[in-house]
Protein backbone atom coordinates (compact mmCIF):
# COMPACT_ATOMS: atom_id res chain seq x y z
CA UNK A 1 0.00 0.00 0.00
CA UNK A 2 1.30 3.58 -0.93
CA UNK A 3 0.53 6.18 1.35
CA UNK A 4 -0.55 9.31 0.41
CA UNK A 5 0.86 12.70 1.59
CA UNK A 6 -2.48 13.11 3.33
CA UNK A 7 -2.27 9.95 5.17
CA UNK A 8 1.20 10.65 5.84
CA UNK A 9 0.71 13.58 7.46
CA UNK A 10 -1.77 12.38 9.71
CA UNK A 11 0.17 9.28 10.85
CA UNK A 12 2.70 11.83 12.04
CA UNK A 13 0.93 14.68 13.24
CA UNK A 14 1.55 17.47 10.91
CA UNK A 15 0.25 19.07 7.57
CA UNK A 16 0.10 18.10 4.26
CA UNK A 17 1.53 21.39 3.42
CA UNK A 18 4.39 20.57 5.55
CA UNK A 19 4.78 16.77 4.12
CA UNK A 20 5.32 18.31 0.87
CA UNK A 21 7.93 20.85 1.68
CA UNK A 22 9.79 18.27 3.25
CA UNK A 23 9.88 16.29 0.54
CA UNK A 24 12.36 17.34 -1.80
CA UNK A 25 14.82 16.72 1.02
CA UNK A 26 13.51 13.63 1.20
CA UNK A 27 14.33 12.73 -2.07
CA UNK A 28 17.40 14.45 -2.27
CA UNK A 29 18.47 12.28 0.83
CA UNK A 30 17.08 9.31 -0.76
CA UNK A 31 19.16 9.81 -4.26
CA UNK A 32 22.49 10.26 -2.51
CA UNK A 33 21.57 6.76 -0.47
CA UNK A 34 21.04 5.00 -3.33
CA UNK A 35 17.24 3.88 -3.02
CA UNK A 36 15.20 4.34 -5.34
CA UNK A 37 11.79 6.67 -3.69
CA UNK A 38 8.89 7.35 -6.35
CA UNK A 39 6.14 9.74 -5.85
CA UNK A 40 3.18 8.41 -7.76
CA UNK A 41 0.34 11.65 -8.40
CA UNK A 42 -2.77 10.73 -7.02
CA UNK A 43 -1.53 6.94 -5.51
CA UNK A 44 0.32 8.08 -3.04
CA UNK A 45 4.31 7.75 -2.39
CA UNK A 46 6.65 4.42 -2.15
CA UNK A 47 9.99 3.57 -1.00
CA UNK A 48 10.60 0.51 -3.79
CA UNK A 49 13.35 -1.66 -1.61
CA UNK A 50 13.58 -5.03 0.03
CA UNK A 51 12.77 -5.29 4.04
CA UNK A 52 16.60 -5.64 4.72
CA UNK A 53 17.22 -2.97 2.51
CA UNK A 54 14.86 -0.42 4.49
CA UNK A 55 16.60 -1.62 7.60
CA UNK A 56 20.22 -0.84 6.26
CA UNK A 57 18.60 3.06 5.20
CA UNK A 58 16.92 3.00 8.48
CA UNK A 59 20.26 2.52 10.63
CA UNK A 60 21.76 5.14 8.30
CA UNK A 61 19.39 7.50 9.05
CA UNK A 62 19.27 6.59 12.61
CA UNK A 63 23.18 7.32 12.84
CA UNK A 64 23.41 9.94 11.12
CA UNK A 65 25.46 13.25 12.58
CA UNK A 66 22.57 15.62 13.79
CA UNK A 67 23.85 19.14 14.52
CA UNK A 68 23.38 20.41 17.64
CA UNK A 69 20.80 23.78 17.76
CA UNK A 70 21.82 26.55 19.87
CA UNK A 71 19.34 27.80 21.70
CA UNK A 72 18.34 31.12 19.83
CA UNK A 73 18.97 28.78 17.01
CA UNK A 74 16.27 25.81 17.99
CA UNK A 75 13.71 28.84 18.89
CA UNK A 76 13.76 30.47 15.68
CA UNK A 77 13.09 27.44 13.48
CA UNK A 78 10.05 26.90 16.34
CA UNK A 79 8.46 30.09 15.42
CA UNK A 80 8.86 29.01 12.20
CA UNK A 81 7.47 26.04 12.20
CA UNK A 82 4.71 27.79 13.79
CA UNK A 83 4.40 30.86 11.52
CA UNK A 84 4.10 28.76 8.76
CA UNK A 85 1.66 26.23 10.20
CA UNK A 86 -1.98 26.96 9.46
CA UNK A 87 -3.23 24.18 12.18
CA UNK A 88 -2.33 23.40 15.50
CA UNK A 89 0.99 21.64 15.83
CA UNK A 90 1.44 18.25 18.59
CA UNK A 91 3.75 19.17 21.04
CA UNK A 92 5.40 15.73 20.89
CA UNK A 93 6.05 16.47 17.24
CA UNK A 94 7.27 19.52 18.01
CA UNK A 95 9.97 18.47 20.41
CA UNK A 96 10.97 15.19 18.55
CA UNK A 97 11.98 17.70 15.39
CA UNK A 98 13.77 19.94 17.20
CA UNK A 99 15.49 16.80 18.93
CA UNK A 100 14.55 18.26 22.74
CA UNK A 101 12.41 17.23 25.43
CA UNK A 102 8.89 18.74 26.05
CA UNK A 103 9.78 20.22 29.24
CA UNK A 104 12.42 22.02 26.97
CA UNK A 105 9.68 22.86 24.43
CA UNK A 106 7.95 24.13 26.86
CA UNK A 107 10.24 26.77 28.23
CA UNK A 108 10.68 28.01 24.35
CA UNK A 109 7.40 28.11 24.07
CA UNK A 110 7.33 30.67 27.19
CA UNK A 111 10.10 32.73 26.10
CA UNK A 112 8.02 32.95 22.37
CA UNK A 113 5.40 33.88 23.32
CA UNK A 114 6.66 36.87 25.89
CA UNK A 115 8.41 37.95 22.57
CA UNK A 116 5.18 37.83 20.16
CA UNK A 117 3.53 40.05 22.75
CA UNK A 118 4.39 43.75 21.27
CA UNK A 119 3.57 41.85 17.79
CA UNK A 120 -0.16 41.38 18.93
CA UNK A 121 0.20 37.57 17.92
CA UNK A 122 -1.23 35.38 20.40
CA UNK A 123 -0.14 31.85 21.13
CA UNK A 124 -2.59 29.22 21.84
CA UNK A 125 -1.63 26.07 23.93
CA UNK A 126 -4.15 23.17 24.01
CA UNK A 127 -3.64 19.91 25.51
CA UNK A 128 -4.60 17.17 23.46
CA UNK A 129 -5.06 20.18 20.69
CA UNK A 130 -1.46 21.55 20.19
CA UNK A 131 -0.07 25.15 19.65
CA UNK A 132 -0.49 27.36 16.77
CA UNK A 133 -0.27 31.13 16.55
CA UNK A 134 -3.33 34.02 15.95
CA UNK A 135 -3.09 37.48 14.86
CA UNK A 136 -3.70 39.42 12.06
CA UNK A 137 -1.77 39.76 8.93
CA UNK A 138 -0.34 42.81 9.26
CA UNK A 139 0.87 41.55 12.60
CA UNK A 140 2.26 38.29 10.63
CA UNK A 141 4.37 40.45 8.61
CA UNK A 142 6.10 42.34 11.56
CA UNK A 143 6.72 38.97 13.09
CA UNK A 144 8.04 36.78 10.00
CA UNK A 145 10.16 39.91 9.32
CA UNK A 146 11.76 40.52 12.56
CA UNK A 147 12.41 37.12 12.39
CA UNK A 148 14.41 36.85 9.00
CA UNK A 149 16.58 39.73 9.31
CA UNK A 150 17.53 38.54 12.90
CA UNK A 151 18.19 34.59 11.67
CA UNK A 152 20.80 36.09 8.86
CA UNK A 153 24.65 36.20 9.55
CA UNK A 154 26.20 39.80 8.31
CA UNK A 155 27.33 37.84 5.70
CA UNK A 156 24.07 36.55 4.25
CA UNK A 157 22.40 39.79 4.94
CA UNK A 158 24.95 41.58 3.03
CA UNK A 159 24.18 39.17 -0.06
CA UNK A 160 20.11 39.29 0.61
CA UNK A 161 20.81 43.15 -0.08
CA UNK A 162 22.02 42.67 -3.48
CA UNK A 163 19.01 40.63 -4.34
CA UNK A 164 20.54 37.09 -4.05
CA UNK A 165 18.26 35.11 -2.24
CA UNK A 166 20.20 32.78 0.65
CA UNK A 167 20.07 29.18 1.03
CA UNK A 168 18.41 29.56 4.12
CA UNK A 169 15.93 27.12 5.80
CA UNK A 170 13.72 29.91 7.66
CA UNK A 171 14.03 32.25 4.78
CA UNK A 172 12.68 29.51 2.20
CA UNK A 173 10.19 28.39 4.20
CA UNK A 174 8.09 31.58 4.80
CA UNK A 175 9.34 33.56 1.85
CA UNK A 176 8.66 32.95 -2.00
CA UNK A 177 12.10 32.94 -3.60
CA UNK A 178 10.48 34.16 -7.22
CA UNK A 179 8.42 36.33 -5.90
CA UNK A 180 11.24 38.27 -3.10
CA UNK A 181 13.48 38.29 -5.99
CA UNK A 182 11.09 40.51 -8.35
CA UNK A 183 10.42 42.29 -5.26
CA UNK A 184 13.99 43.03 -4.76
CA UNK A 185 14.40 44.32 -8.48
CA UNK A 186 11.34 46.44 -8.30
CA UNK A 187 12.54 48.04 -5.16
CA UNK A 188 16.12 49.08 -6.85
CA UNK A 189 14.80 50.32 -9.73
CA UNK A 190 12.22 52.39 -7.82
CA UNK A 191 15.46 54.13 -5.99
CA UNK A 192 17.06 54.51 -9.32
CA UNK A 193 14.12 56.42 -10.76
CA UNK A 194 13.11 58.10 -7.31
CA UNK A 195 16.29 59.25 -6.43
CA UNK A 196 16.19 58.00 -3.32
CA UNK A 197 18.89 56.08 -1.06
CA UNK A 198 17.12 53.94 1.82
CA UNK A 199 19.08 52.37 4.27
CA UNK A 200 19.89 48.81 4.25
CA UNK A 201 17.82 48.01 7.06
CA UNK A 202 14.72 49.96 5.88
CA UNK A 203 15.26 48.49 2.19
CA UNK A 204 15.33 45.15 3.79
CA UNK A 205 12.38 45.71 5.87
CA UNK A 206 10.52 47.58 3.03
CA UNK A 207 11.26 44.14 0.54
CA UNK A 208 10.40 41.66 3.07
CA UNK A 209 6.92 43.51 3.62
CA UNK A 210 5.83 44.18 0.25
CA UNK A 211 7.11 40.11 -0.43
CA UNK A 212 4.67 39.16 2.25
CA UNK A 213 2.08 41.58 1.32
CA UNK A 214 2.28 40.02 -2.17
CA UNK A 215 2.09 36.16 -0.83
CA UNK A 216 -1.20 37.04 1.32
CA UNK A 217 -3.48 38.69 -1.54
CA UNK A 218 -2.45 35.69 -3.71
CA UNK A 219 -3.41 33.61 -1.20
CA UNK A 220 -6.39 35.53 -0.14
CA UNK A 221 -5.74 36.19 2.99
CA UNK A 222 -7.01 39.25 5.07
CA UNK A 223 -5.03 42.60 4.64
CA UNK A 224 -6.62 43.98 8.15
CA UNK A 225 -6.94 47.73 8.46
CA UNK A 226 -4.59 50.74 7.87
CA UNK A 227 -2.40 52.18 10.71
CA UNK A 228 -4.19 54.91 11.97
CA UNK A 229 -3.43 58.82 11.90
CA UNK A 230 -2.13 58.00 8.65
CA UNK A 231 -2.60 60.62 5.91
CA UNK A 232 -3.30 59.72 2.33
CA UNK A 233 -0.30 58.05 0.19
CA UNK A 234 2.53 60.57 -1.12
CA UNK A 235 3.67 60.62 -4.91
CA UNK A 236 6.72 58.24 -3.37
CA UNK A 237 4.36 55.54 -2.07
CA UNK A 238 1.49 55.37 -4.68
CA UNK A 239 4.46 55.31 -7.75
CA UNK A 240 6.05 51.99 -6.04
CA UNK A 241 2.23 50.76 -5.54
CA UNK A 242 1.74 51.21 -9.19
CA UNK A 243 5.40 49.26 -10.26
CA UNK A 244 4.18 46.61 -7.88
CA UNK A 245 1.23 46.26 -9.73
CA UNK A 246 2.71 45.95 -12.81
CA UNK A 247 5.13 43.68 -11.69
CA UNK A 248 2.90 40.70 -10.57
CA UNK A 249 -0.31 41.72 -12.66
CA UNK A 250 -2.46 42.59 -9.09
CA UNK A 251 -4.36 45.70 -7.86
CA UNK A 252 -3.24 46.62 -4.33
CA UNK A 253 -6.01 48.29 -2.28
CA UNK A 254 -5.57 51.73 -1.48
CA UNK A 255 -4.60 50.79 2.41
CA UNK A 256 -1.18 49.02 0.94
CA UNK A 257 -0.43 52.75 -0.31
CA UNK A 258 -0.54 53.71 3.15
CA UNK A 259 1.23 51.07 4.54
CA UNK A 260 4.24 51.83 2.19
CA UNK A 261 3.89 55.66 2.85
CA UNK A 262 4.23 55.06 6.56
CA UNK A 263 7.56 52.73 5.70
CA UNK A 264 9.05 55.31 3.45
CA UNK A 265 8.62 58.00 6.28
CA UNK A 266 10.06 55.57 8.91
CA UNK A 267 12.98 55.16 6.97
CA UNK A 268 13.52 58.06 5.14
CA UNK A 269 12.43 60.74 7.82
CA UNK A 270 11.45 62.46 5.03
CA UNK A 271 8.31 65.29 5.93
CA UNK A 272 7.09 65.14 9.15
CA UNK A 273 4.00 62.52 8.74
CA UNK A 274 2.54 64.58 11.65
CA UNK A 275 2.73 68.01 10.17
CA UNK A 276 4.89 71.07 11.41
CA UNK A 277 2.80 72.21 14.33
CA UNK A 278 4.91 69.31 16.07
CA UNK A 279 8.29 70.34 15.24
CA UNK A 280 8.35 71.92 18.77
CA UNK A 281 7.68 68.86 21.02
CA UNK A 282 10.36 66.78 18.26
CA UNK A 283 12.93 69.65 19.61
CA UNK A 284 11.73 68.99 23.32
CA UNK A 285 12.28 65.68 22.86
CA UNK A 286 15.93 66.19 21.47
CA UNK A 287 16.74 68.50 24.54
CA UNK A 288 14.99 66.19 27.43
CA UNK A 289 17.57 63.25 26.12
CA UNK A 290 20.45 65.26 25.85
CA UNK A 291 19.71 66.61 29.35
CA UNK A 292 19.00 62.96 30.87
CA UNK A 293 22.67 62.19 28.92
CA UNK A 294 23.88 64.83 30.62
CA UNK A 295 22.78 63.61 34.24
CA UNK A 296 23.78 60.12 33.79
CA UNK A 297 27.39 60.68 32.31
CA UNK A 298 28.28 63.97 33.78
CA UNK A 299 29.40 65.43 30.90
CA UNK A 300 28.36 68.99 29.20
CA UNK A 301 26.76 67.95 25.71
CA UNK A 302 25.65 72.11 25.10
CA UNK A 303 28.13 72.55 22.74
CA UNK A 304 27.24 70.08 19.98
CA UNK A 305 25.19 71.22 17.41
CA UNK A 306 25.68 68.14 15.36
CA UNK A 307 24.68 66.17 17.90
CA UNK A 308 21.11 68.02 18.05
CA UNK A 309 20.77 67.69 14.76
CA UNK A 310 21.09 64.47 14.18
CA UNK A 311 19.14 63.22 16.75
CA UNK A 312 16.20 65.49 15.64
CA UNK A 313 15.94 63.61 12.16
CA UNK A 314 16.47 60.65 13.77
CA UNK A 315 13.87 60.78 16.26
CA UNK A 316 11.40 61.56 13.34
CA UNK A 317 11.23 58.35 11.95
CA UNK A 318 11.80 56.74 15.25
CA UNK A 319 8.60 57.93 16.44
CA UNK A 320 6.62 56.62 13.46
CA UNK A 321 8.53 53.24 13.66
CA UNK A 322 7.06 53.22 17.76
CA UNK A 323 4.22 54.62 17.23
CA UNK A 324 3.33 51.79 14.54
CA UNK A 325 4.93 49.33 15.69
CA UNK A 326 7.38 48.94 13.35
CA UNK A 327 10.42 46.40 14.81
CA UNK A 328 13.37 47.47 13.69
CA UNK A 329 16.40 45.20 14.79
CA UNK A 330 19.56 46.81 15.69
CA UNK A 331 22.90 44.65 14.61
CA UNK A 332 25.15 46.66 16.73
CA UNK A 333 22.80 45.94 20.01
CA UNK A 334 24.74 43.29 21.61
CA UNK A 335 28.28 45.19 21.09
CA UNK A 336 27.00 48.46 22.90
CA UNK A 337 25.55 46.84 26.04
CA UNK A 338 29.10 44.47 26.71
CA UNK A 339 31.72 47.04 24.72
CA UNK A 340 29.84 49.92 26.24
CA UNK A 341 28.43 49.31 29.59
CA UNK A 342 27.96 52.61 30.74
CA UNK A 343 26.85 54.45 27.71
CA UNK A 344 24.36 52.22 27.12
CA UNK A 345 23.06 52.28 30.98
CA UNK A 346 23.26 55.98 30.38
CA UNK A 347 20.89 55.62 26.96
CA UNK A 348 18.27 53.33 28.36
CA UNK A 349 17.69 55.31 31.47
CA UNK A 350 17.06 58.51 28.94
CA UNK A 351 15.20 56.67 27.07
CA UNK A 352 13.03 55.28 29.68
CA UNK A 353 12.83 58.95 31.46
CA UNK A 354 11.63 60.42 28.56
CA UNK A 355 9.12 57.93 27.64
CA UNK A 356 7.22 58.42 30.64
CA UNK A 357 7.84 62.35 30.34
CA UNK A 358 6.24 62.39 26.57
CA UNK A 359 3.97 59.62 27.54
CA UNK A 360 5.61 57.31 24.43
CA UNK A 361 4.97 54.09 23.30
CA UNK A 362 7.78 51.75 24.90
CA UNK A 363 10.99 52.42 23.51
CA UNK A 364 13.23 49.13 22.46
CA UNK A 365 16.52 47.83 23.13
CA UNK A 366 17.05 48.34 19.27
CA UNK A 367 15.73 51.63 19.22
CA UNK A 368 17.75 52.74 22.41
CA UNK A 369 20.78 51.44 20.77
CA UNK A 370 20.51 53.42 17.82
CA UNK A 371 20.85 56.86 20.21
CA UNK A 372 23.49 55.25 22.15
CA UNK A 373 25.16 55.36 19.18
CA UNK A 374 24.76 59.00 18.23
CA UNK A 375 25.53 59.96 21.40
CA UNK A 376 28.63 57.72 21.35
CA UNK A 377 29.83 58.67 17.56
CA UNK A 378 29.97 62.33 18.97
CA UNK A 379 31.62 61.62 23.09
CA UNK A 380 34.21 59.86 21.03
CA UNK A 381 34.79 62.27 18.06
CA UNK A 382 35.08 64.90 20.73
CA UNK A 383 36.67 63.67 23.13
CA UNK A 384 40.33 65.14 22.39
CA UNK A 385 38.81 68.65 22.25
CA UNK A 386 36.43 67.74 25.15
CA UNK A 387 38.70 66.08 27.73
CA UNK A 388 41.86 67.31 29.72
CA UNK A 389 42.10 64.49 32.44
CA UNK A 390 45.01 65.06 35.16
CA UNK A 391 46.73 61.85 36.07
CA UNK A 392 50.03 60.54 37.66
CA UNK A 393 51.39 57.19 36.56
CA UNK A 394 52.38 54.93 39.42
CA UNK A 395 54.92 52.31 38.25
CA UNK A 396 56.92 49.49 41.03
CA UNK A 397 59.63 49.16 38.18
CA UNK A 398 61.14 52.00 38.62
CA UNK A 399 60.83 55.96 37.16
CA UNK A 400 62.47 54.29 33.81
CA UNK A 401 59.66 52.29 33.19
CA UNK A 402 57.10 55.19 34.26
CA UNK A 403 58.79 57.41 32.06
CA UNK A 404 58.64 55.40 29.21
CA UNK A 405 54.54 54.45 30.02
CA UNK A 406 54.32 58.43 30.52
CA UNK A 407 55.63 59.14 27.11
CA UNK A 408 53.86 56.53 25.37
CA UNK A 409 50.58 58.14 26.87
CA UNK A 410 51.35 61.69 25.98
CA UNK A 411 51.92 60.69 22.16
CA UNK A 412 48.85 58.37 21.95
CA UNK A 413 46.36 59.77 24.29
CA UNK A 414 46.74 63.72 24.14
CA UNK A 415 43.60 64.54 26.18
CA UNK A 416 45.89 63.31 29.33
CA UNK A 417 47.53 65.63 30.92
CA UNK A 418 50.52 63.45 33.12
CA UNK A 419 51.13 65.06 36.58
CA UNK A 420 53.93 63.39 37.35
CA UNK A 421 55.47 59.72 38.14
CA UNK A 422 55.56 57.55 41.33
CA UNK A 423 56.04 54.41 42.68
CA UNK A 424 52.99 53.02 44.16
CA UNK A 425 54.18 53.46 47.77
CA UNK A 426 54.38 56.55 47.41
CA UNK A 427 50.65 57.35 46.40
CA UNK A 428 48.57 59.13 48.88
CA UNK A 429 44.62 60.09 47.95
CA UNK A 430 44.44 62.82 50.24
CA UNK A 431 47.77 64.99 48.28
CA UNK A 432 45.87 63.45 44.77
CA UNK A 433 42.43 64.87 46.12
CA UNK A 434 44.67 68.03 46.70
CA UNK A 435 46.06 68.16 43.95
CA UNK A 436 42.69 67.40 41.79
CA UNK A 437 43.87 64.52 39.93
CA UNK A 438 41.15 62.89 37.68
CA UNK A 439 42.74 59.19 38.43
CA UNK A 440 45.77 56.81 38.77
CA UNK A 441 47.51 54.82 35.72
CA UNK A 442 48.86 52.14 37.52
CA UNK A 443 50.57 49.30 35.85
CA UNK A 444 49.77 46.79 39.35
CA UNK A 445 46.27 46.42 40.63
CA UNK A 446 45.71 49.37 43.77
CA UNK A 447 44.62 48.39 47.26
CA UNK A 448 43.89 52.85 47.33
CA UNK A 449 40.45 54.36 47.53
CA UNK A 450 40.95 56.37 44.75
CA UNK A 451 40.00 56.02 40.88
CA UNK A 452 42.62 54.36 39.15
CA UNK A 453 43.45 52.16 35.73
CA UNK A 454 45.22 49.47 35.93
CA UNK A 455 47.32 48.73 32.90
CA UNK A 456 50.64 47.08 31.25
CA UNK A 457 53.55 48.97 30.60
CA UNK A 458 53.74 47.51 27.51
CA UNK A 459 50.36 49.76 26.72
CA UNK A 460 48.75 46.88 24.31
CA UNK A 461 45.60 47.03 22.80
CA UNK A 462 43.34 45.84 25.78
CA UNK A 463 45.04 48.44 27.99
CA UNK A 464 44.22 51.19 25.00
CA UNK A 465 40.12 50.00 25.31
CA UNK A 466 40.07 50.53 29.23
CA UNK A 467 41.99 53.88 28.68
CA UNK A 468 39.53 54.81 25.74
CA UNK A 469 36.34 53.91 27.86
CA UNK A 470 37.53 56.15 30.57
CA UNK A 471 38.81 58.85 28.11
CA UNK A 472 34.86 58.80 27.00
CA UNK A 473 33.32 58.71 30.71
CA UNK A 474 35.70 59.18 33.35
CA UNK A 475 32.66 59.22 36.14
CA UNK A 476 31.43 55.51 34.89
Amino acid sequence: MQPTTAALAESIGVSRRTVLRELPAVEQWMQAAGAHFVRNPGKGLLLDEAPERRDALRTQLNSGDRKELSRAERRQQLLTRLLSEQEPCKTAVLARALGVSESTLSADLDELETKLHPYRVEMFRRPGVGVWLQGDASSYRRVVSALLRSSMPEKELAEVLCGRMPENEIFSTLLDTKTAEKVWAVLQQFEQEEQLHLPDAGFLALAIHCTLTIQQLRQGGDKGSAPRGLRPAGNHAARLVAALNRAFGLTLPPEEAQYLELYLAAYLGAEDPWGSAQEMELRNLEAALIREMEKALHTDLSGYTSLRDDLYCHLRPMLLRVEQNIRTENPQLDTIRTAYPGLWKATRAACDAVQQQFVLPAISDDEAAYLAMHFGAVLEQNAMFRLRLRVVVACPLGMGSSRFLTSRLGNEFPSLQVEGCCSVRELNAADLRRRKIDFIISTVPLELDYPAVCISPSLLEPDRAVLTTRLLWPSL
